[in-house]
């Protein structure tokens, strides 16, 4: 990781007087990387839903039931409903979260009566089928250090835009 030294040539009033705004634009910005981290994780989880990549298969029961149904033969693609719901979404102050937040009736495709939510569906589907945690693990971890320099990048490029002497060890 970047090491980042802040060196003060003795205008602390600099700092301080630039403090609320460097602070405002370092939220913006680390608000739109983690975005673009979640939109990152979106993509992956949805691509590797539809190309298959995670290592599961239906039981011949459950594939025949989906093809009398004419449904989607690919694991958890039944009707599209759920990865279509699966989305980045921000839940808090430079917090984001990838998931499925929508909601479907299960007697549209499965002659049941019950609504459920995308989250309980999720929930069974994430112990059941694993791929949320295996892709962020396997993909957006194996980044951490590209998103630790980038970030470093940042805080470097809004000090000296503050006009506050930095140097990167």
């Amino acid at each position: 990781m970047v090491e980042i030294n802040i060196r003060l040539t003795g205008d602390w009033n600099k700092l301080t007087n630039n403090f609320n705004t460097l602070k405002a634009k370092l939220d913006t910005e680390i608000d739109k990387c983690l975005k673009m981290v979640a939109e990152f994780l979106q993509r992956l989880v949805k691509e590797g839903i539809e190309q298959g990549k995670f290592p599961y298969t239906h039981s011949e029961a459950w594939a025949r039931f989906k093809d009398e149904k004419g449904l989607d033969p690919r694991v958890l693609i039944a009707t599209g409903q759920y990865i279509a719901s699966i989305e980045a979404k921000k839940v808090g102050m430079l917090q984001y979260s990838v998931g499925s937040f929508g909601g479907m009736h299960t007697s549209q495709n499965f002659g049941g009566t019950k609504t459920i939510g995308m989250q309980e569906l999720a929930s069974i589907l994430e112990d059941m089928i694993p791929h949320f945690f295996p892709t962020y693990q396997n993909e957006v971890m194996a980044k951490q250090e590209d998103i630790k320099n980038r970030f470093s990048e940042l805080l470097v490029a809004l000090l000296k835009a503050q006009g506050i002497d930095v140097e990167v060890a």
